[in-house]
């Protein structure tokens, strides 16, 4: 089991702020949430990459950011 936090740096309205994630080998497809925590239990062991970008209002996803998790 294991949590990841994570946040937009520097978004002029932080309460606009919409995050889209994905653990890769675990997540079929992206979920998209206002929380700034996600928590996975009962994963498997194995190799795993988590996505992560966000956007500020109706305004473009930002670059994706990507975590290796063994």
């Amino acid at each position: 089991d294991f949590a990841i936090r994570y946040v937009l740096p520097n978004p002029l309205h932080a309460e606009n702020v919409t995050y889209q994630y994905q653990l890769q080998g675990w997540d079929k497809e992206w979920v998209t949430s206002d929380q700034r925590l996600v928590q996975y239990t009962r994963l498997h062991g194995g190799r795993y990459t988590f996505l992560i970008r966000g956007r500020e209002g109706n305004g473009e996803w930002g670059e994706v950011t990507s975590l290796p998790i063994e």
